[in-house]
């Protein structure tokens, strides 16, 4: 795992400065602390910052060439099968001078182009110089775990991990996008290809970008996940194709040259991958969890359940987080708008497994390829009153619960939901999603100005594709769809990208294993929600591994008391933040409507 940066100049004669490069490298130092390089020939130049995992020797340095440098990589990820594919590359005349998965992707280039990246399981986010055919190549991985920013200018392109490293080129002036600003308060979030700034993009996930004289910039995508295949009726075997998949992506991901950990929140993803890593190894586990005092949140003692279950060396970590001076970090690491309050117990639990480890598992994925969240039971209640007789009518009834906005109780879930009686399948997701506000009572909020700059580019809806694609058998289908294509890459890659980069941790996620993905997006929603039980095919595949406990409990996410904050230390912040007029918040939002 490390941080890229890079440089072309479209002139030839244009050379391209080192020191530059070396700037834009060393603002994503953080992400490989163990070595740094750079590479320049006239109108280009590569640069890498290098955590070591795999081949900790000198020989897995980066910028790389091949045996005649006439093709250089920079590389940020892990490929699993690295190890199956280069025997066949060795048989075509290939010579290694390593054993990282870096060099197989450099030679696996040479035999099959730009799409080589078809061939490659894994998460990683890389650039090719190829100095024969004056190619410049950027790819990204099919789930979009790993991150990779470009800029287009007068010159030439510019390219790195992260926004800040386009930013230290000091060619890209950090003008703020509005229209990324809008999408924002949507989703928490900004989508792909959008970035909080004027200029600079995200390469999509599961795309590359390719750029040669005379033919400008291409941007072409390289996988699409299939929803339309067979599937095996009977659940049995069904459990054991899971079982066995997730078993494979967990012994691949354990491969490193370094110690591994796992992160154990005590829910059913990351028993899972505990069960999966223990069948694997009959040695020392250590897994790693933080807890903040409130007991809502604190999955602690099923954690120490699972723990003792398969006999792991555990770390508790208790912090008390100091919001007012971590927020300015957590701004900082993310370089953009972001609003998933779940990033800063991720950030803490990286930072103290970092201190013993190099590398953690994670069960991020769990819940959108087996459909662990609530919100897909909901969507599924909703269907069933759909077909209740005067259904139209029962959105009126929720005039008769009581409520109170300090308090998300059941009476005001059945309230929100009773709301959502009579909408499509898609109004209601989205309303879901955007915390059960329509978007008008977002743009009331917003200044004429502000409109007017968003009013062209406002239905961005990254987050919704999935309800769009064709031959989708059933609205469920289409929700875990959305989720996979949109919420998984643009949040939730992201936060635990930015929150353990920023400690110098790889964080791997056998539930993103794109084998996995592929599988369970053809498994029919009757096996992922069984009546209201939900991930049931996953919980019968590991159901003799894992306590009862585990398999019974409900859901709870990694959340942090976001609300209590903002009504006591947060407070004082948030109404100079939106309430007292300055000449950024007075040009985009109505001061008297946030009040």
């Amino acid at each position: 795992m490390c941080g890229i940066v890079g440089k072309i100049h479209f002139d030839k004669e244009h050379p391209v400065d080192p020191r530059q490069i070396r700037m834009m490298a060393d603002s994503v130092q953080h992400r490989g602390p163990d070595d740094a390089g750079i590479w320049t020939e006239r109108n280009v130049g590569l640069g890498h910052r290098r955590l070591s995992i795999i081949d900790l020797s000198p020989s897995g340095h980066n910028p790389m060439g091949n045996e005649d440098e006439t093709v250089w990589i920079v590389f940020n990820g892990e490929i699993y099968n690295f190890q199956e594919l280069r025997p066949g590359l060795e048989a075509a005349g290939h010579r290694f001078r390593s054993h990282t998965d870096t060099e197989v992707i450099l030679h696996l280039y040479e035999e099959l182009g730009p799409m080589c990246v078809k061939q490659l399981r894994g998460m990683f986010a890389f650039a090719i110089w190829d100095r024969r055919a004056q190619r410049l190549l950027l790819a990204r991985d099919r789930m979009g775990v790993k991150p990779l920013h470009y800029a287009l200018n007068s010159n030439g392109l510019l390219f790195g991990s992260e926004i800040k490293a386009v930013l230290s080129s000091g060619e890209i002036d950090p003008v703020p996008d509005l229209a990324s600003l809008h999408q924002f308060l949507l989703w928490q979030c900004i989508p792909s290809p959008r970035t909080g700034f004027h200029g600079i993009r995200k390469l999509p996930p599961a795309s590359i970008l390719t750029w040669q004289p005379g033919e400008g910039i291409r941007i072409q995508k390289y996988w699409d996940l299939d929803y339309g295949g067979p599937m095996p009726a009977k659940a049995s075997i069904v459990a054991e194709q899971v079982r066995d998949l997730v078993q494979e992506a967990t012994r691949l991901r354990l491969i490193a040259d370094v110690p591994v950990g796992l992160f154990l929140s005590g829910g059913l993803d990351s028993a899972c991958v505990l069960a999966a890593t223990r069948q694997e190894t009959s040695g020392k586990i250590r897994t790693f969890s933080v807890t903040f005092g409130a007991e809502k949140y604190d999955e602690s003692p099923y954690a120490r359940l699972l723990a003792k279950r398969f006999e792991t060396e555990h770390h508790e970590f208790r912090v008390t987080p100091n919001v007012m001076e971590l927020l300015p970090e957590m701004a900082a690491l993310f370089d953009e708008p972001f609003a998933d309050e779940s990033a800063i117990p991720t950030y803490y639990l990286a930072k103290l497994t970092r201190e013993q480890v190099k590398v953690a598992l994670s069960g991020d994925g769990g819940d959108e390829a087996f459909a662990g969240y609530q919100r897909y039971l909901v969507l599924k209640v909703l269907g069933w009153l759909s077909r209740v007789p005067g259904a139209a009518q029962l959105s009126a009834l929720r005039k008769l619960l009581p409520y109170h906005s300090s308090s998300r109780n059941k009476l005001r879930y059945m309230r929100e939901l009773l709301s959502l009686v009579g909408r499509t399948p898609v109004q209601q997701y989205r309303a879901m999603f955007l915390g059960m506000l329509d978007e008008d009572q977002w743009m009331a909020c917003y200044t004429d100005g502000f409109r007017e700059c968003i009013e062209e580019d406002a239905k961005t809806e990254r987050f919704l594709e999935g309800w769009g694609l064709p031959a989708m058998p059933d609205d469920l289908t289409r929700a875990t769809a959305s989720d996979t294509l949109g919420y998984i890459p643009e949040c939730l890659n992201v936060k635990v990208d930015r929150a353990s980069m920023a400690c110098g941790l790889e964080v791997r996620s056998p539930f993103l294993d794109h084998k996995l993905v592929e599988f369970c997006a053809r498994v029919p929603s009757g096996l992922k929600i069984r009546n209201t039980e939900q991930k049931y095919i996953l919980k019968r595949a590991f159901h003799d591994e894992l306590p009862a406990e585990i398999l019974q409990r409900e859901k709870t996410g990694f959340g942090m008391p976001l609300a209590e904050w903002l009504r006591h230390d947060l407070r004082g912040l948030a109404e100079i933040l939106c309430c007292r007029p300055t000449v950024a918040s007075a040009a985009c939002f109505r001061r008297r409507r946030l009040e």
